[in-house]
């Protein structure tokens, strides 16, 4: 029924059309035609309609009496797709040979001007209307003198960026730097070796560059007194002795009970006389690795007390190749020494940040480069100077005192401080997934050297899991395998921990044929227990456990085994009174030969106290004024407590 009334509404309208046509001067046959043509519409115009014959075809296709071959096909489809303002019959055809009257034609063409009307409205709607431009023109003659000065300026911005490109340094390197500045000074005697008292150290200076023998009773009793009351015999186990009697049957040559060595009076004195040079040597010097002071000064006791300034400088040149990479290459100058055991007697007191090599000459200090294996793995490769915690993440569980005043609180110094290791390097890092992470890298310092290379030197091969339970607790556990060749301890060859007493650096100590002290191939067992839990916003508690198994590898003392320990807790305020502030409260036990088979070990454990406040002066400097001290140093509950007063200033470029 309703397609019957849609068709007589059409048929009524398409009769009124054409009567307007006919009407004026037409004659009565025309209106004849005309009424037979619309009787005729009529009765197409009630033929059936398929309802899915207009949704089959798109365009012109969509009427039945339009093919693509037809001379207008292509104009008819341009109008229906683009315009949609040509309409069909309503049983699908077009019929596009039929005569158009002036009003049908009128009336297709108002249609598609509508149509094209109401795109061009839609697609210029937000376009600016003559008004805007007539704002804008006004805008323009106002600011007309600024618009011109801003033009200037960006003609000079253009020439300065043209000229850097033209002379920049390089495309894909970058220049920073750190200058640091320490203002400090030391209180207390200067720290003892071994278990010595000022006692033993008055027969060791009397009996230093002693006559031809040994033969007088006097100095020979005092001599093995003091190797029997700190537990040296074990470093003459070469020669025979075993005892207090045996050693002083070594002193006495004449004994004819004594022939192990067929030593004479004159060897025997020999002996005795290179072993105390020896031993005053090791008293004076510095790490070798600084450089100072290895001539022996008849146990010398006398502490650095002036006031000291120093600086320590590094040049980074940071290099990357694709944007995830990092070729770092490190120039470091310094005169740091003081709190060294060049100044102090014992490498506990050392500061953080001191480096290496105080002789102000420039060094390249470190060469490292690192990439991305995938997402997940960073690969580190590094030739010189690179130390275990630019692999082992060693930042996390030690967010503030990383960056502290002592060196001795800074982390775990039995995992971390190896100054043997310093060298060429390779590892990973490796994450699982948000909370699990793993570190794993190799160490030697002997590369270039082709009787020893990668693999006969010193090495270290440390392994670490970083656990981030989560934002506010985070922990780790460390393992590292060490080996350091032995060779004459002057020269300083093994060195287990920076912080350990001097009898700790070295525990595997024994004399020669001639007299020297030698130091033992050593193997190390290194473990690491770490953690940090941020317990407020502005508090934070952070420390750690270590341990290490030492074991002798060669001469007299192989096979022996030494036990050390350390562990500290670290507190930090940060933000406490600004912005990127913290102030570090911090105690602990430095590393403690607890025991060392035949051999002296720690007479005590060493423990350092520090409070710090570090603060930024500016985006660029830092200062941070401290204290620190150190209770019975070189593990000697004979030496005095060592304090140590410092301002540090840095620099950043």
């Amino acid at each position: 029924m309703s397609k019957i009334l849609r068709n007589s509404l059409l048929a009524g309208s398409a009769t009124l059309g054409l009567l307007l046509v006919g009407s004026g001067d037409a004659s009565a046959n025309s209106n004849n035609d005309l009424l037979q043509q619309v009787e005729s519409y009529s009765l197409e115009m009630e033929e059936p309609l398929e309802e899915d014959s207009a949704e089959q075809f798109t365009g012109a296709s969509k009427f039945t009496d339009v093919s693509p071959g037809d001379w207008a096909f292509q104009a008819l489809d341009d109008l229906v797709r683009r315009y949609d303002c040509l309409k069909g019959y309503p049983n699908g055809t077009y019929r596009g040979n039929r005569a158009l009257s002036r009003y049908e034609f009128a009336a297709g063409l108002n249609a598609c001007l509508q149509q094209i009307e109401r795109l061009i409205a839609e697609t210029t709607a937000d376009f600016a209307t003559r008004e805007d431009l007539e704002t804008l023109r006004r805008l323009m003659e106002e600011f007309e003198e600024e618009l011109a000065l801003l033009g200037v300026r960006i003609d000079n911005l253009e020439g300065r960026v043209a000229f850097l490109e033209d002379n920049q340094f390089s495309t894909t390197t970058t220049f920073n730097g750190t200058i640091l500045f320490n203002l400090d000074v030391a209180t207390g005697d200067r720290a003892k070796i071994f278990g010595l008292d000022d006692a033993d150290y008055n027969d060791f200076s009397d009996l230093n560059g002693f006559a031809s023998t040994l033969s007088d009773l006097a100095p020979a009793s005092s001599f093995a007194q003091v190797i029997d009351r700190n537990d040296m015999l074990g470093l003459f186990e070469g020669f025979g002795v075993t005892d207090s009697i045996t050693m002083g049957e070594l002193l006495n040559s004449a004994d004819l009970n004594f022939n192990a060595n067929n030593l004479s009076a004159a060897q025997a004195a020999s002996v005795i006389s290179t072993f105390l040079s020896d031993l005053d040597t090791i008293n004076d010097t510095q790490n070798s690795a600084g450089g100072e002071n290895t001539v022996a000064d008849d146990f010398n006791r006398n502490r650095n007390s002036a006031v000291a300034f120093g600086y320590r400088a590094r040049f980074h040149f940071d290099t990357s190749f694709t944007g995830r990479d990092r070729l770092r290459t490190r120039l470091q100058a310094r005169n740091l020494h003081n709190l060294k055991r060049f100044g102090t007697g014992t490498e506990q007191t050392s500061p953080n940040f001191y480096g290496f090599r105080a002789d102000n000459d420039v060094h390249l200090h470190k060469l490292h480069y690192r990439f991305p294996a995938s997402d997940n793995v960073m690969l580190h490769v590094g030739a010189a100077t690179l130390v275990i915690d630019d692999i082992i993440d060693a930042h996390t569980t030690a967010p503030y005192s990383l960056t502290g005043l002592p060196l001795g609180l800074t982390y775990n110094n039995l995992m971390f401080e190896i100054p043997g290791i310093p060298g060429a390097a390779f590892g990973a890092n490796i994450r699982f997934n948000d909370t699990f992470r793993l570190d794993v890298g190799y160490f030697t310092n002997n590369p270039a050297d082709a009787n020893l290379g990668l693999f006969a030197g010193s090495y270290a091969i440390p392994i670490q899991l970083n656990v981030d339970v989560n934002d506010d607790f985070k922990f780790a556990f460390g393992y590292a395998r060490t080996y350091q060749p032995g060779g004459a301890r002057t020269n300083e060859n093994i060195t287990l921990s920076t912080t350990a007493s001097v009898l700790g650096q070295s525990p595997f100590l024994w004399v020669d044929s001639s007299g020297n002290i030698q130091e033992s191939a050593t193997s190390g067992n290194h473990w690491n227990l770490s953690a940090t839990w941020d317990v407020s916003d502005d508090f934070n508690i952070s420390g750690y456990i270590g341990y290490l198994n030492a074991i002798g590898e060669s001469g007299i003392r192989k096979g022996d085994n030494a036990d050390l320990w350390t562990w500290a807790l670290n507190f930090a305020f940060p933000d406490l009174f600004k912005e990127n502030d913290v102030i570090v409260a911090g105690f602990g036990m430095l590393p403690y030969l607890a025991r060392a088979e035949n051999g002296p070990s720690d007479r005590a454990p060493a423990y350092m106290a520090n409070l710090e406040y570090r603060f930024p002066f500016t985006d660029n400097i830092e200062i941070a004024p401290g204290i620190y001290a150190i209770f019975n140093p070189n593990g000697n509950p004979n030496n005095d407590t060592i304090f140590i007063g410092m301002i540090r200033t840095i620099l950043r470029l």
